[in-house]
């Protein structure tokens, strides 16, 4: 397993340096079956090209300098030669198209391209059902898909999760947690036929829920560029928010409308966060905000066209991201203090008046007609042309449409090509480690999904659901494929993409110290949503620790584990102690030593021991002048294991 899973060694290297992990180093054997098969994460193939999803708008905008916008080849490069000028270190004239940076990016696109085959159309208009679907029907249907690749490639699935592995999963799936140990014993025990589908409502109206989704995409969004967003004063104002609209099951769309058109005072509006979180020196930055509402909302990487066409879409021109830019250069943060208190908290508002005369020839805002100019990405402060307002395969629209509303109205419609396919690719992905989609901000229109018709079915419910998430939760947790065990067979050990079996996914460092806590009987401190960013107080020992284990970077792989030496180290050796002897005591009080040690194993892996695990563990035990130490050792090494810090 150590071959496998080298970030084991240092716990390892500690079981070797302590005298009471001698007797028990079995209790690994059932966790090397978790980790030592756990699927990997699918990596991105390389796509093929395609025919762009909406036809090339040809509309130029007014002014020079925009000859190169639409990805037309400049000029050809020059042979190397060290008398020659170097043209990177010559100043762009203002005005003027710079075609050797769109050559340049494309030249290095056709270099990674495979050679040209039957062109996709997979980002056309999506058909929806005429009525929302039964979650089990619908699951059904795309066990049907999942299971014909299966057979097709002649890859067998493993079988189905026991009580005990679905429990745990789905706990920590919807709610972010491991499930108490009484609750683990009353499903256990359990023999109805439809036990699975009530837990997966009693999970979808607890509070947690909320919370757990909120954190992600809370996340998601500080991480984009965490220096400039851990000094947002509002992280636990917008947590609150979006802790409520998912617990009130608000549809998606209306969600991210709200995300994108927000107003008012930060402190007391939590939606405004989005906005703030794409700030430079205290501003909302347009160029930021579509960026991040692209990648989050519609799953691509318009960004990259923001200083030149598009790499690998070159129909994405520097025309289109800025004309879509425009619709969010309105909005401007005002502060007490001005720019002197450019971190304070901001009233977010669109009223601030169009930049006119020597500021407007200085700003990237949009201006009183509704363009916007395109900053020279060689020239820091100055510009190389105007973008007219325009949406993504849309004509130029009147200046009176250049708002956020008229943006937001066609980044959420149902008719949007990326928006329901975006949010359920990502949403599968949180169950499954990985979207039909990867990575799960770049769908483009020549992108190939390994479950094109799984992706296109849940998209269209979405859309018949009217953007109901804990409707898409149901169908995705119903499935077959999720109910999967982790565990592989021989033949499917190499499967990354099939979904034969399911993956493993490390547990983020929220959903490991409450769930430390759980096994603890809340031993362990749980970090508040007033410290979900690290902003701990001097007294915050639990917002500390949470801001120490959080080493992952923006939209990590779930499957990748984060967590190194040091982290490893704290863990084992200062927080976990004290608390497995608080807990073993407790745990005593049950009486023998057989409910001792299934009580145990129930509290940290929700399940039961073996028989063999329960004689080794009581011989351990009894072998140990102090019982207390001795299941609190035990213990320890329980919630050191992988089975503990993944969810399998």
């Amino acid at each position: 397993m150590l071959a496998r899973h080298p970030w084991l060694a240092p716990l390892f290297g500690g079981f070797a340096a302590l005298a009471v992990v001698g007797g028990m180093l079995f209790l690994l054997v059932r966790t090397r079956d978790h980790q030592a098969h756990a699927r990997p994460v699918a990596k991105a193939k390389p796509t093929q090209p395609a025919e762009p999803l909406l036809a090339p708008d040809n509309t130029a905008p007014t002014g020079e300098g925009m000859g190169a916008m639409g990805g037309k080849p400049g000029p050809a490069e020059v042979e190397d030669d060290d008398n020659q000028p170097d043209p990177s270190e010559e100043p762009i004239v203002i005005g003027k198209p710079d075609p050797e940076l769109n050559k340049l990016v494309s030249t290095e696109a056709k270099a990674y391209e495979e050679p040209k085959a039957k062109k996709a159309s997979f980002l056309e208009p999506i058909t929806p059902p005429g009525e929302k679907s039964n979650p089990a029907a619908l699951a059904a249907k795309i066990d049907a898909v999942i299971d014909a690749k299966l057979a097709a490639a002649k890859v067998p699935a493993s079988p189905q999760a026991d009580d005990a592995e679905f429990l745990r999963r789905v706990y920590l799936d919807i709610v972010g947690v491991i499930p108490p140990a009484a609750k683990v014993k009353a499903f256990l025990a359990d023999k109805s036929p439809g036990k699975r589908d009530k837990v997966i409502d009693v999970l979808l109206a607890d509070p947690r829920f909320g919370e757990n989704f909120a954190h992600y995409w809370h996340d998601l969004l500080v991480k984009r560029d965490p220096d400039n967003n851990r000094l947002i004063k509002t992280h636990d104002v917008f947590l609150k928010w979006l802790t409520g609209e998912f617990n009130r099951n608000k549809p998606w769309d209306g969600i991210v409308r709200s995300l994108l058109t927000a107003h008012g005072d930060q402190a007391l509006v939590g939606e405004t966060f989005f906005v703030v979180a794409n700030t430079e020196m205290g501003q909302p930055q347009p160029q930021k905000v579509l960026g991040t509402a692209s990648a989050l909302f519609h799953g691509n990487q318009m960004m990259c066209a923001e200083c030149h066409v598009h790499p690998m879409t070159p129909e994405w021109s520097q025309e289109d991201f800025w004309g879509m830019a425009a619709f969010f250069g309105k909005t401007r943060a005002e502060r007490s203090g001005g720019k002197k208190n450019a971190n304070g908290v901001a009233t977010l508002t669109d009223a601030g008046k169009a930049p006119k005369g020597k500021q407007a020839a200085k700003s990237a805002m949009t201006q009183a007609d509704g363009t916007i100019r395109i900053p020279d990405p060689r020239n820091d402060g100055k510009f190389i042309g105007t973008a007219k307002p325009k949406l993504l395969g849309e004509p130029v629209v009147d200046r009176s449409k250049v708002n956020r509303d008229y943006a937001a109205d066609w980044f959420t419609s149902p008719k949007n090509p990326f928006f329901a396919r975006a949010a359920v690719n990502r949403l599968w992905a949180q169950f499954f480690a990985t979207g039909f989609i990867n990575p799960l901000d770049d769908i483009r229109p020549d992108s190939t999904p390994t479950h094109p018709e799984a992706l296109e079915l849940l998209a269209g419910e979405f859309i018949a659901a009217k953007f109901d998430v804990k409707h898409m939760i149901r169908v995705i947790v119903k499935t077959q494929a999720y109910q999967r065990s982790s565990k592989t067979l021989s033949e499917n050990a190499e499967d990354v993409e099939l979904y034969s079996h399911m993956g493993m996914k490390v547990l983020a460092p929220r959903m490991l110290f409450q769930s430390l806590a759980v096994a603890t009987s809340n031993a362990v401190d749980v970090p508040t949503d007033a410290v979900a960013n690290g902003k701990a107080t001097k007294n915050d020992t639990a917002g500390k620790g949470l801001a120490f284990f959080d080493a992952r970077e923006y939209d990590v792989n779930p499957g990748e584990y984060t967590y190194g030496v040091p982290q490893l180290l704290k863990l084992m050796n200062a927080k976990l102690p004290p608390a497995c002897d608080s807990a073993a005591k407790q745990m005593m009080r049950l009486g023998s030593r057989d409910q001792v040690i299934d009580q145990m194993y129930l509290s940290a892996l929700s399940r039961h021991p073996t028989p063999t695990e329960a004689k080794k563990l009581a011989g351990f035990v009894a072998k140990h002048p102090d019982a207390t130490k001795g299941y609190s050792a035990a213990l320890w090494v329980l919630l050191n294991t992988a089975e503990f810090v993944n969810n399998h």
